[in-house]
């Protein structure tokens, strides 16, 4: 009777534990994974040699083969660098695979910004995953076969991290691949940067200083899609560092008509006497220096009445590595340039500049004639680049261009629109292109050197532009 009891009581306890087990699996909080990364993609295009309305058998499928290659490729990076970023992965530099040898020999050790890099140690789980691909570009020879690619991308994830707190993760960039062996892409130029916004911190990398040049619309409202002119504001800052500030020491008005293929330049004299909005009379270079590039824009736009479409602006160390890497400069000068103050000692007749030697070319003013001949000597540059790019206008060429464009600039056109804009700047032949430099006289007010613009020449020339 007292075993029958002891075995009863003995069976209930092992009933209470289960039911007790079963319970507390219930309250066990399920936390579900997130779901896999899939990149939508917005806008295909296709590009067959220099017909970019091409329409031909099989392109459809290739297009479609291809652009499945190339998200798989963006997927795979994505994933390893900063969503599933095991210790491994990022140590040995795993997501960089898809990266071409010859980029990773350029740029070294300087893949921080790339990835998670050490932030990984805070994480705890990922919770969230979104993707875009905003426009993908391919081109492809007359036989179908895929040469070159382009796309925009951005992403987003949310992690939780260790200390129970929520991290937000954007990343957006541009990548260009070229197609290689065993139907395998290749990344040849990329532009890329990423924001987390928490207590996550990583190390300063290479990817996330300043460009040589900055490229940004206007007007956010402005597209261009190579249907009519379009005009460029092109700015040097004096800055002697790569941070985009200080004064302009270059102001030159750039107006290109993709249809006529003919293009206006027009350099204001950096000691212009002009109105600047808020400020009152003084030098045009002022401006920069006040307000950034937007109030050198609006001083523009005030005194010509010429809308502008963009601007560019870049700084001594930026021009000099930005002309470095595409190889420096064919130039013929008309009459030996030597000034010690900024170090141009450069003879007359047909040469090969590199950088330093461009910048101290641009820079130079005590010689005759003073701040109107370093004007024209800045537009001598823009000019010799044109001759020197005409003969690789293809879209093949520019496409080729773009890994040193994104490698150099800090923009926010798309590569569609990077491409369009090269594309209609770069059918413009030597020829074709009128420079001016608004005339001017110069004169002392309140101690200060100034140049009076010729009123009546300026609105002459400011017409041309008008209705070029």
């Amino acid at each position: 009777m007292q075993t029958n009891r002891k075995t009863k009581i003995f069976l209930l306890l092992i009933a209470v534990l289960l039911l007790l087990g079963c319970t507390s699996k219930k309250t066990i909080k399920r936390i579900k994974p997130p779901k896999p990364l899939k990149y939508e993609i917005k806008d295909v295009n296709a590009l067959v040699s220099d017909d970019m309305e091409a329409v031909k058998p099989d392109l459809d499928s290739n297009l479609s083969a291809e652009s499945q290659k190339i998200v798989s490729l963006l997927t795979d990076y994505t994933n390893k660098a900063f969503l599933k970023p095991k210790e491994r992965s990022l140590r040995n530099n795993i997501f960089l695979a898809p990266f071409s040898q010859k980029l990773k020999e350029q740029e070294g050790d300087q893949w921080d910004g790339l990835s998670l890099g050490d932030a990984t140690s805070l994480i705890k789980r990922l919770s969230k995953t979104e993707g875009e691909i905003p426009g993908l570009w391919i081109y492809f020879n007359d036989n179908l076969q895929p040469l070159l690619a382009s796309l925009d991308f951005n992403f987003m994830a949310t992690y939780e991290l260790k200390d129970e707190q929520l991290a937000h993760l954007k990343g957006q960039g541009n990548f260009v691949l070229e197609a290689q062996n065993e139907n395998r892409w290749k990344i040849i130029g990329y532009q890329f940067r990423h924001e987390i916004k928490s207590q996550i911190s990583r190390p300063e990398s290479k990817n996330e200083q300043n460009y040589p040049l900055k490229l940004e619309r206007v007007r956010e409202s402005t597209s261009w899609e190579d249907k009519r002119p379009i005009t460029i504001l092109l700015l040097g800052s004096d800055s002697r560092t790569e941070d985009i500030g200080g004064r302009s020491d270059a102001i030159m008005l750039i107006k290109v008509n993709p249809i006529s293929k003919k293009a206006i330049l027009v350099s204001f004299p950096r000691d212009a006497r002009i109105n600047i909005p808020g400020y009152g009379a003084t030098r045009i270079n002022n401006a920069m220096a006040y307000g950034g590039p937007k109030l050198a824009v609006r001083t523009i736009e005030n005194y010509s009445g010429i809308s502008i479409d963009y601007f560019a602006v870049t700084t001594f160390k930026g021009f000099v590595r930005m002309m470095d890497n595409i190889g420096g400069l064919q130039i013929t000068i008309n009459e030996p340039i030597h000034d010690r103050f900024a170090g141009a000692f450069l003879p007359a007749g047909f040469q090969k500049l590199n950088g330093g030697q461009v910048l101290a070319y641009s820079r130079a003013r005590h010689i005759p004639g003073g701040d109107l001949t370093r004007a024209s000597h800045q537009q001598h540059i823009v000019t010799a680049l044109f001759e020197q790019l005409q003969n690789h206008n293809s879209a093949f060429d520019i496409l080729n261009l773009i890994p040193l464009i994104t490698k150099n600039i800090t923009t926010n056109l798309s590569a569609k629109e990077m491409f369009i804009l090269a594309k209609g700047v770069f059918s413009v032949k030597r020829e074709n292109v009128e420079a001016i430099v608004l005339p001017g006289y110069m004169k002392t007010i309140g101690g200060a050197s100034y140049i009076i613009l010729n009123t009546s020449k300026a609105e002459e020339v400011f017409e041309k532009v008008k209705t070029l």
